[in-house]
């Protein structure tokens, strides 16, 4: 999140998610154009790891304010 915010001046989680390679930027781009149905059936990680990666997303937001 840091490096996206500095080049980009905000953060996605998707693009986060891509970035520690979570998610395959091929099956987000399936997932965009509708040819997937759920994106986090495409994840990498199960469901509890997925949720504690948002998690941390939401505490560094915090902190950043």
């Amino acid at each position: 999140m840091y490096h996206q915010c500095q080049e980009r001046g905000y953060a996605t989680p998707v693009d986060v998610l891509m970035d520690i390679e979570v998610l395959p930027k091929k099956k987000y781009e399936d997932w965009r154009f509708g040819r997937i149905a759920y994106l986090v059936s495409i994840c990498t990680v199960n469901l509890c790891t997925l949720s504690s990666i948002m998690h941390q997303m939401r505490v560094y937001v915090k902190k950043q304010n």
